[in-house]
């Protein structure tokens, strides 16, 4: 008996430092969302996200997904799914790439040329808290002289919140950050706040123009 008090008084520090991971890391996870105009309530899109691949390494664990985007009347929107590279590291920093899916929209229309893309990940650091300000992250995507560059700034964890979506409740940290994406004739300036949850990701995720209107609203409906 006195061994296994020792043995979980051990234990116990281990288990007071752990930290939450904000992303789904069970291989084979399907995570289904629908995005909502808030203006009118219309789909703008269900998107259909599930982990392909989740590989243990010595310092980090690298999740692959893939997500499905449809419109309401089932049509798919992408020529083919879009993959996303997610890096856990063992205190449970998130690191993920701000460019994979624009990459892989400009390999399905533009058959010939290779998209190269450089910058930084956007990071959700370990133990997140209120009052909490994120690094910033900027990246860019060059194809055939062409060239999208994205700037996400004024990152901060706004609060911790429970929240309900027909997925469930789910505690939350949430986080509020400023997006600036620009390309040839085109620029967008956003504003987001998401929820995200431990072992799942984002589970509500608004999306705001540069005078703060809500423009969408995209939570999660079911858990497979």
């Amino acid at each position: 008996m006195r061994r296994c008090l020792i043995y979980l008084l051990l234990l116990l520090p281990l288990q007071m430092v752990a930290q939450p991971v904000y992303f789904c890391t069970k291989q084979g996870t399907t995570l289904n969302y629908v995005r909502k105009y808030a203006d009118s309530g219309e789909v703008k899109w269900y998107h259909k996200l599930k982990v392909t691949s989740v590989i243990e390494r010595n310092d980090s664990t690298v999740v692959t997904t893939m997500s499905d985007f449809v419109d309401d009347s089932g049509e798919s929107i992408m020529d083919f799914p879009i993959a996303q590279y997610v890096r856990i590291s063992n205190d449970g920093a998130i690191k993920l790439e701000l460019t994979d899916a624009v990459v892989a929209i400009l390999h399905s229309k533009i058959p010939v040329g290779h998209a190269k893309k450089s910058g930084e990940a956007v990071e959700l650091t370990a133990g997140m808290k209120p009052g909490d300000i994120l690094p910033s992250a900027q990246a860019q995507v060059s194809m055939l002289g062409l060239k999208y560059t994205v700037n996400v700034t004024d990152r901060k964890v706004l609060r911790n919140e429970s929240i309900t979506t027909p997925a469930g409740t789910f505690d939350c940290v949430v986080i509020s950050e400023h997006k600036v994406e620009r390309a040839p004739a085109y620029k967008r300036e956003t504003t987001a706040i998401s929820w995200y949850a431990d072992g799942i990701g984002y589970v509500r995720h608004d999306t705001y123009n540069k005078n703060m209107v809500l423009e969408t609203t995209e939570y999660l409906e079911s858990v497979n």
